[in-house]
């Protein structure tokens, strides 16, 4: 009797370069339209009072993260790809903050003003209002798209649930440093404020958008859902439950914890998945004692500073644009 003839092994799909792109279009048309929205809305954000409100323009950038994440998980890129045009967005932004293309300006300025890449192309005063609005939205989307890319990149090395709790603790600890201490709003260095979501901006008394770590994380437990069996919709509930909470101790003048912002939305993500995480005692020691050495290192160099420099305050201005009535 003959042996039945074994079946070939079917070799992984290689990448599609148009689902990828197709993929990045839409997330690019989403970053867009919350983009558009703001600007028509920005200014009478400014004027809200209810606790509520103030949360909203931060809150939609959350849930815009995680959808532009949950739109590219399917990507069968290369890590390199992604990584690379991650790099490149995030660096964008950097560059268009960090060499004054984009400014903060207080209300009232002149209408002449304008950014100095503006000077420098010899823009029209007709043409500044098209064109700095434009330079927003690049940086916005440098900010959000190359975040979620870095974080996809990430969630890919995450394959257990330990080192997935570790990243949440140590990512906390780095939140608590830079929102505490106000880094990102570090007076002569606009480079930093890549660091925080730029759009839409804290104006009035809307609160200040997320910071970029946030979005790199989200997108990385995202991203590693599937590999670890979980629920990845439970996981993104949980990750927005969670960052509402964190948007209300965030505000200002009370209760003022925005340093609780990770920590708190990062719980909230592990307690959705908790029954099928699957970490293990040790592994959550070692986590734990990670993002405790981490912050006691960050606390220790920002006292340090702090000691030999004035405290930062939170900027109460919005960024410069031209759109505004």
């Amino acid at each position: 009797m003959s042996e039945p003839l074994a079946q070939p092994v079917e070799s992984p799909s290689p990448p599609a370069f148009g689902e990828t792109l197709g993929r990045l279009l839409l997330a690019l048309g989403l970053i867009a339209f919350a983009f558009c929205f703001w600007l028509a809305y920005v200014e009478e954000a400014g004027e809200w009072s209810s606790h509520l409100l103030r949360v909203v323009p931060r809150l939609s950038i959350f849930v815009l993260s995680a959808l532009v994440a949950l739109i590219l998980i399917g990507a069968r890129e290369r890590t390199g790809v992604l990584f690379g045009l991650g790099a490149t967005l995030v660096c964008g932004a950097t560059l268009l903050l960090g060499f004054d293309f984009v400014v903060p300006m207080p209300r009232g300025f002149a209408p002449g003003e304008s950014s100095v890449l503006l000077h420098w192309l010899g823009y029209a005063d007709e043409l500044r209002v098209l064109a700095e609005p434009l330079l927003l939205f690049l940086v916005l989307l440098g900010q959000v798209l190359g975040a979620v890319l870095l974080g996809l990149v990430l969630g890919r090395q995450i394959d257990t649930g330990d080192a997935l709790v570790a990243l949440i603790l140590t990512a906390s600890a780095g939140d608590m440093w830079l929102n505490t201490f106000r880094v990102p709003d570090a007076p002569g260095m606009p480079a930093l404020q890549v660091l925080r979501i730029c759009w839409p901006p804290a104006a009035g008394e809307v609160s200040a958008g997320p910071l970029l770590s946030d979005l790199v994380v989200l997108a990385a437990a995202l991203e590693c859902a599937g590999r670890l069996r979980l629920h990845g919709l439970a996981l993104a509930g949980g990750a927005v439950s969670g960052f509402l909470a964190a948007s209300f101790l965030a505000l200002e003048p009370w209760p003022g914890l925005g340093g609780m912002s990770l920590l708190v939305w990062g719980c909230g993500m592990l307690i959705a998945c908790w029954p099928d995480l699957q970490a293990t005692p040790r592994g959550l020691r070692r986590a734990l004692l990670l993002g405790g050495l981490l912050l006691s290192l960050l606390l220790g160099m920002a006292l340090l500073q702090r000691s030999v420099s004035p405290r930062l305050e939170r900027p109460t201005h919005p960024l410069r644009y031209h759109g505004a009535a």
